[in-house]
């Protein structure tokens, strides 16, 4: 049929029967009861098939049946056949209609489709019931809308024909953004033909998870502010324009643009205190108040300290007045390239501003300049608060907002986020770079102790005043801590006032504490600090020091000449103590740690550990003082200057530090070692005394004391010198390798042979010394090390003088690099070597070699000869100090001083004990060859009991075959007289009698002739053999106190003393004591004061033999000679017993007869020769000496009986 707008037509729709709208139910009729009653049985017939189409059950419903038959089930139920029900469905279209709507708008003659048509479907089912072929029922339909149709509507315009203007061309020509003021301009272009009209634009600006903003716009009015912006946000601008043009409203929407303001400026931040400086002739002052604007500016500049940056310096622009809340103040303004400060409203403007208030009682706090926390700046995260304080360390220059979008974006797992950090430093390889050249790495310093090293690439920052890097594999910028700045005219001029000072100069003669000292003592006072090659250094480099001291030393932000004027001034004024300072640093900080060198860093970024230095007024201070410039206090200087810049409260402390941070050394010990090596060898040894091995006895132990840590500086930092040391845990031996012309690589062999044998010689020490002292012996632990020093003797030069020089060589390294500046030159004294002792035990006792080679093997004698000077008061003597009329050289040479077979004094082959050097057991020994096979004071005794009884045994014999002869003249040959001699007092004594001492005088014929017919005659006369000794031996001084007492040499008896004894006497009688009663009883009970108060409380003025070997021997014996009169005959008792075997010249002994024989035979050879007008007793000492030998051997070192059958 024809269109019908549809709002217009209605669809008529059949009745349902039994269901509901567009569903059909045919149920079928239930069958009739027959029979039975209610609530009895029924039979229920089951729903027939559907035939046809489908339609669902609930909406077919079946007609009932009605009952015939019986009722109340007492008749017979009678069923007819069943209906059946024909079903057919079919569907239909419903078709679309078409309606037209007339627009006035729109040109007659134009159509357009409103709405697009739809045709629509319908389902129509058609059922009724059958029986037997028939139809029994009326005919049903019921219909189903499945689709509704949708008309097509078509809109016609009725407006008669009028003129199409063009579209209006509307673009978003800029977009002018103004991060500091967290805005953006927006101006819009507009193109359109005149009747067009423009009803509306808007701009919608929006970003995710931010409220919208939208700005409105007219044809009049293109541009317009967005304020309120953040910053570092991705904005989209969305534009739309409604206009008419002819044809009605119409819109059109321009393509999104983006928005993003981005702030990378450079801001003073953490600001401690601002101030007005006024510069007149150099000197600066600050304003703290004016009464008028200055009229010239260019005397004035801004001074800006910071918390945690370097101060900033900025001329000034203007001072203009502002009244701010009724008061009137000057603000102060100054401008620099990129510099910014916030205000009050969280914007920004360009350059910095200082209020300064016209009257005193006003604050210059104006609320219109503020600086904010990190946590008040956009986008923070509290979670990233250490990323924040972290990232200012490595954008120092950066603003805040800047920065808290970076620290946004690290991972908070990473360091830089979660560890605080002191601060950062720029690598180039390995070397600290101090100024603006190109870095390759930068290192993290964080307060854990612990660093990061991150690889960097340069880039451009898009700031003039900044140099920028990117750090590899993070999303984060660097900047060194440092203003790009033309200052090449600056260090030029300042090049020249510091080129003019000279070491030795009036302006450094001024820094010197004592100004009335004469011109030669200035100069040597200036010579003593050792800085001349420094010195030199520092001028050769003024240029690069110069620059790199200007980068590091403050922000000056822009040109001021006040500031420049001021600077100037301080360094004229400075100079002397500006270039002592920078030498100073250069000679001492050259500190290795690993492959890192402090120099640099102590030179010009003392801020590395974390404080804020002002590096010009730290050279000033560290060169204006003497004291502060001396080697022998590098120590003292670190502590007076330099600790307060580094955190750390001693120079220990310091390098310590350092180490952790710098290396991977365990401790100070390894680092000393590793860090100067190359320069200084280090032969380090620890105890093998099982319970002292861990104690401390390594070089660096050895020299952090408050006596050598002066030390340590110079040895960081040798250069041509090859030194080295021995550090056990008793003594620190300094050496180098320049003294004997060779090289360090030459002399290892040596050292390290030298450093076994010092350790030897300690550990048996350690072994032998009583339990109450033996723990002194570990210096290291209690006091401090000894120092034992080399002596400046030098192959090809002599006596190297005071400074190292010598005519027409090279300057000799060692002094000056080391020995020099530490204070450890001394003059030649022309002795072999000395120990420096005090009256009082005193930690800084030395040993000092001069003469004598300390490498040497002699030279290793002389060290056991010079450390019992100064241990033997303290450990040796058991603690009871020396025996009251004796002195120092009574206990070293010839008595506890080791042997040296080489290069000795006559104590080889002297009454000794060796207990330094391993050697061969080959019977041509006179000492125990092994000391370290003596591990008790029990196997020393033992060992010295047996060396002492060997001794006698062939004393004994000696005597006995001389006196057999029975000749006068023979006997006053062979014997002389040890008589006491009483002391008188004089420069070396202070005691008189009984106090006696040793005078060796040869024999009467009275005396040989009715005094000497049996040993025994010898021990009770003091008959010594006649062959070495002659005249007086005092102990207490320092002549004849070196006495060796040979051991081929008999002293029969003991020359008893009331009172002190003589140096002979007194040698001899300490090592028979030692052999009979121990070291313990008899050595210390005889050679060291142990019995004088004992002595004193019994009524005694004086400490004499006699009291000592009473109480030793606990009465059994009243002088020596009873005492040695009785061992004598011990000995020869067991010796007739038997005696240990031996070869002799090929022949067998193993008597005391066969022993006397050969005696017997030398003292006869001895006998002929003195008749015939020869020498006496050489045969004798020959053979004593072969026999002694020999039994050493074959005891073992007396480790076996000499007696065997006792």
């Amino acid at each position: 049929g024809g269109a019908v707008p549809v709002d217009t037509l209605k669809q008529e729709h059949p009745e349902f029967t039994g269901g509901v709208f567009g569903e059909s139910l045919v149920e079928p009729t239930k069958p009739t009861f027959e029979g039975g009653v209610n609530g009895q049985g029924t039979v229920a017939e089951s729903l027939p098939d559907y035939e046809g189409g489908a339609v669902p059950v609930d909406t077919l419903k079946q007609e009932l049946p009605s009952y015939s038959g019986g009722v109340n089930a007492t008749e017979a139920l009678v069923q007819d056949a069943k209906p059946t029900l024909h079903v057919e469905v079919r569907k239909e279209l419903i078709p679309k209609q078409t309606r037209e709507k007339i627009d006035p708008d729109m040109l007659l003659g134009e159509t357009r489709i409103e709405q697009v048509g739809q045709d629509g479907e319908k389902e129509i089912v058609t059922s009724y019931e059958e029986k037997d072929g028939k139809r029994i029922s009326e005919l049903k339909e019921t219909t189903r809308i499945l689709t509704e149709a949708k008309d097509q509507i078509i809109v016609r315009g009725s407006k008669k024909n009028v003129e199409i203007k063009p579209v209006p061309v509307l673009t978003l020509s800029n977009i002018t953004g103004n991060s500091m003021g967290r805005s953006a301009r927006l101006s819009y272009n507009l193109d359109k033909a005149d009747g067009v009209t423009v009803s509306k634009i808007s701009a919608t600006i929006k970003a995710k998870g931010l409220e919208e903003q939208t700005l409105d716009f007219t044809s009049d009015q293109l541009e317009a502010t967005v304020d309120n912006l953040k910053l570092y946000t991705d904005y989209t601008i969305s534009t739309r324009m409604v206009f008419n043009r002819g044809k009605g409203e119409e819109s059109t929407l321009l393509e999104d643009k983006k928005l993003r303001l981005e702030l990378k400026k450079l801001e003073i931040k953490d600001i401690k205190e601002t101030s007005l400086v006024k510069v007149e002739n150099g000197k600066e002052s600050e304003i703290q108040q004016l009464t008028e604007a200055p009229s010239d500016l260019a005397n004035y500049y801004l001074k800006i300290s910071s918390e945690d940056h370097k101060t900033s310096r900025l001329a000034i622009k203007s001072i203009q007045t502002e009244r701010i809340d009724g008061k009137e103040y000057y603000k102060v303004t100054a401008e620099a390239t990129d510099l910014i400060q916030r205000n009050a409203q969280k914007t920004f403007e360009a350059g910095y501003s200082y209020y300064l208030a016209k009257s005193s009682a006003d604050s210059p706090t104006i609320a219109g300049v503020k600086e904010y926390a990190y946590k008040d700046i956009q986008d923070y995260d509290s979670r990233h608060d250490q990323a924040y304080r972290n990232l200012e360390k490595l954008q120092p220059f950066y603003n805040k907002e800047w920065i808290v979008n970076q620290g946004n974006k690290l991972d908070l797992k990473h360091n830089l986020a979660k560890k605080e950090i002191v601060s950062v430093i720029a690598m180039k390889g390995q070397d600290f770079v101090t100024d603006l050249s190109v870095a390759d790495h930068i290192m993290v310093h964080y307060a854990d102790k612990t660093k990061d090293v991150f690889a960097i690439t340069s880039q451009n920052s898009g700031l003039t005043a900044i140099k920028e890097y990117k750090i590899a594999d993070l999303d984060l910028l660097y900047t060194p801590d440092m203003l790009v700045k033309d200052r090449s005219a600056l260090a030029k001029e300042l090049i020249s006032i510091l080129k003019t000072v000279d070491l030795q100069s009036d302006g450094v003669y001024r820094i010197l504490d004592d100004q009335t000292t004469s011109l030669d003592k200035k100069v040597e006072e200036v010579k003593n600090w050792y800085l001349e090659e420094s010195f030199a250094e520092v001028k050769a480099q003024l240029g690069t020091l110069v620059d790199k001291l200007l980068t590091n030393l403050d922000y000056q932000w822009n040109d001021s000449p006040a500031r420049t004027a001021a600077l100037k001034k301080k360094v004229q004024d400075n100079q002397s103590a500006i270039m002592l300072g920078l030498a100073y640093l250069n000679r001492y900080y050259g500190i290795r740690f690993a492959d890192y060198n402090l120099k640099e860093l102590m030179l010009f970024k003392p801020d590395f550990y974390g404080q804020n230095v002002d590096i010009l007024d730290r050279l000033i201070e560290l060169g204006s003082r003497e004291n502060n410039l001396k080697g022998d206090q590098t120590h003292e200087t670190f502590a007076r200057v330099l600790a307060k810049d580094t955190k750390s409260e001693d120079l220990h402390a310091f390098l310590d530090y350092n180490r952790q941070l710098l290396t991977t050394d365990k401790d100070m010990n390894d680092w000393f070692v590793n860090a100067t090596k190359g320069h200084v060898y280090i032969a380090e040894r620890a105890s093998k005394n099982q319970e002292i091995a861990n104690r401390k006895h390594r070089a660096y132990d050895n020299l952090n004391n408050w006596l050598h840590r002066n030390m340590i500086l110079p040895l960081l930092n040798v250069k041509k010198a090859q030194m080295f040391l021995i550090s056990n845990y008793n003594t620190i031996t300094f050496g180098s390798a320049d003294k004997s012309g060779k090289t360090i690589d030459q002399m290892k062999a040596d050292i390290d042979l030298v450093a076994d044998r010092q350790l030897t010689y300690l550990d048996f020490w350690y072994r032998l010394a009583t339990d109450e002292v033996k723990d002194r012996m570990v210096k290291s632990d209690f006091n401090v090390a000894t120092p034992v020093w080399e002596g400046y003797r030098v192959d090809g030069r002599g006596w190297v003088e005071r400074y190292g020089h010598t005519s027409g060589m090279e300057d000799y390294a060692p002094i000056r690099e080391v020995f020099g500046p530490a204070g450890r030159y001394y003059k030649d004294n022309k002795l072999g070597a000395y120990a420096s002792i005090y009256p009082k035990i005193n930690a800084r006792d030395a040993v000092h070699f001069v003469e004598i080679d300390m490498m040497s093997e002699y030279g290793l004698s002389v060290y056991t000869h010079e450390t019992t000077h100064v241990n033997d008061r303290i450990v040796y003597l058991g603690g009871y100090k020396h025996r009251e009329g004796t002195y120092v050289e009574a206990y070293a040479q010839g008595m506890l001083q080791s042997p040296a077979e080489e290069g000795h004094q006559g104590e080889y082959g002297a009454l000794g004990l060796n207990m330094a050097y391993m050697r061969p057991n080959d019977g041509d020994q006179w000492y125990n060859p092994d000391p370290t096979k003596l591990q008790t004071r029990q196997q020393i005794d033992h060992y010295m009991k047996g060396y002492n009884e060997t001794l006698m045994l062939l004393d004994y014999l000696e005597g006995d075959r001389v006196l057999a002869k029975n000749d006068l003249a023979l006997k006053k040959a062979w014997f002389s007289k040890m008589t006491k001699q009483m002391r008188h007092q004089d420069q070396d004594n202070k005691l008189l009698a009984p106090n006696q001492w040793d005078y060796v005088r040869p024999l009467t014929d009275e005396e040989a002739k009715t005094q000497l017919n049996s040993v025994d005659d010898l021990i009770k006369h003091n008959i010594i053999t006649n062959r070495h000794y002659q005249g007086t031996y005092r102990p207490e001084e320092l002549k004849t106190a070196y006495v060796n007492v040979k051991m081929v040499d008999a002293i029969y008896g003991g020359n008893t003393s009331q009172g002190a004894p003589g140096a002979l006497s007194f040698k001899h009688n300490a090592f028979r004591m030692w052999g009979y009663y121990g070291y313990e009883n008899g050595f210390l009970g005889y050679a060291s004061n142990k019995y004088k108060d004992e002595a004193l409380s019994e009524g005694r003025d004086t400490l004499g033999d006699d009291f000592i070997i009473q109480k030793v021997s606990k009465g059994k014996f009243q002088n020596l000679e009873e005492w040695k009169k009785a061992w004598f005959d011990a000995i020869i008792a067991k010796a007739k017993r038997g005696i240990h075997s031996f070869e002799i010249d090929g022949q067998q002994i193993d008597s005391y007869e066969k022993l006397q024989d050969l005696f017997d035979q030398a003292v006869e050879t001895d006998y002929r020769n003195f008749k015939y007008g020869g020498s006496v007793a050489n045969y004798t000492v020959a053979l004593k000496k072969k026999v002694f030998q020999k039994l050493l051997q074959v005891t073992d070192a007396f480790s076996s009986e000499l007696f065997p059958k006792g």
